[in-house]
């Protein structure tokens, strides 16, 4: 059974025709949406959904999302003789079998699945001020550059070296940014501001990066000898990785133009601990894989099929359509988003969006991990849903990495 929406119309909204519909794929969908500009005169659109509504949406939707074609459904039910409201719906489902059967193989074999094209053909320079401060502000101001630089190269752009000037006949196809903690508005480039970054410990201020480092570290260190985190164990391999993570955590957790205040005696806990658990659910997902490669290989399982080959009806568990619907599907729409609010002139860099994704991808994996057991007995009647179960955990990592990479986290290696 689909995936219902149901989205009752306001009186500001035209009677269940296209900008309801395009409403309800935007903000209850997330899935992308028809483009509006292909229908800037709404008579005539209305003219065409008078006639054959239904088959004008589906049509509308699968041609500006061509790779959900055939998996849609939806039904438009209207109330005409309610005069003091609008009543119409919009039901909209999703047919998961025909979804997780023609997105998977797409994902699994497209090695740009997850990039958009937001900066393709772009040329992106970006400007760092007061580069040679070392004080947790800049510190936070130099990881919102090195992210803005992966977004742009995962969206298709290229990157100028800072010390090349730009040609004003190339205007058209280069964007200067400045990643700043100051707010000067009357610069040239395109100015992205950074809070001020406030550190203290046990009362006094914490005025170097490295000293933050070190508190952070300390605090895994920590939380793996007295086993806080009840799930995972932090090693010496990797807390390089986790300390990046733990400060990221902490620094971009939120809006970016916004200053925090960090007692470091006190509240960075939670951030360790939501670093940590973003990073091993990762480390699941890959020793998982990496369990079925080696059994494979002794002849305990046979050798994974084809992915056009599987039968992903099979995935019936809500998680799995989850982890399907609200990361794999989205991811895309994520990166492009993030991309795109960086276009106005002072428009904001909202990479916490990004962190959000992970946190709750991660959480969605670690119910599914402990709920369900995905390396079964090889027996006939198991074997189909666990190779099915293993092709959506290689998607799942796919877009894991994905997000990783953008935010510049280096995954950890075991657990």
């Amino acid at each position: 059974m689909g995936h219902s929406v149901i989205h009752k119309c306001r009186k500001s909204e035209t009677r269940g025709e296209f900008w309801c519909f395009l409403y309800a794929l935007k903000y209850r969908l997330r899935l992308g949406f028809p483009n509006p500009k292909r229908y800037k005169d709404k008579e005539e659109f209305n003219k065409v959904l008078q006639e054959s509504p239904v088959e004008a949406f589906l049509r509308v939707l699968e041609e500006d999302c061509p790779s959900l074609k055939g998996t849609l459904h939806l039904q438009l039910v209207r109330y005409p003789d309610k005069e003091d409201e609008l009543e119409d719906r919009v039901f909209f489902s999703m047919k998961r079998a025909i979804l997780f059967t023609q997105l998977l193989p797409l994902v699994i074999t497209d090695d740009d699945y997850g990039s958009c094209d937001v900066f393709k053909g772009k040329v992106v320079k970006i400007d760092v001020v007061d580069s040679n401060n070392f004080s947790p502000t800049q510190s936070r101001v130099l990881m919102v550059c090195e992210i803005l630089e992966n977004v742009v190269r995962a969206s298709g752009g290229s990157l100028m070296p800072s010390m090349e000037q730009i040609d004003a006949s190339d205007a058209e196809t280069t964007f200067h940014f400045c990643v700043s903690h100051k707010p000067d508005r009357d610069i040239e480039s395109r100015h992205i501001f950074v809070g001020h970054v406030s550190c203290t410990s046990a009362g006094e201020a914490v005025v170097s990066t490295e000293d933050c480092k070190r508190i952070f570290s300390e605090e895994l260190a920590l939380m793996s000898e007295h086993r806080l985190d009840e799930e995972t164990d932090v090693s010496t391999n990797n807390q390089e990785s986790l300390t990046r993570a733990s400060l990221m955590f902490a620094f971009i957790n939120g809006n970016i133009s916004k200053s925090i205040s960090l007692k470091l005696d006190e509240n960075i806990t939670p951030f360790c601990k939501g670093a940590v658990f973003v990073l091993y659910n990762y480390c699941r997902m890959a020793h998982i894989i990496h369990k079925y490669k080696t059994l494979e290989q002794d002849g305990s399982y046979p050798p994974l099929p084809d992915v056009n080959s599987v039968d992903f009806s099979l995935l019936t568990k809500p998680e799995e359509w989850s982890m399907m619907y609200e990361f794999v599907i989205c991811w895309p729409d994520v990166l492009k988003s993030t991309a795109s609010d960086i276009f106005p002139r002072y428009g904001d860099f909202k990479i916490h969006k990004i962190l959000e994704f992970l946190k709750s991808l991660a959480s969605t994996f670690s119910a599914y991990y402990r709920r369900t057991r995905v390396l079964t007995e090889a027996r006939p009647n198991l074997l189909p849903v666990l190779q099915a179960r293993i092709y959506l955990i290689l998607a799942l990592m796919k877009v894991y990495k994905s997000a990783l990479d953008v935010l510049g986290l280096r995954p950890v290696q075991n657990m």
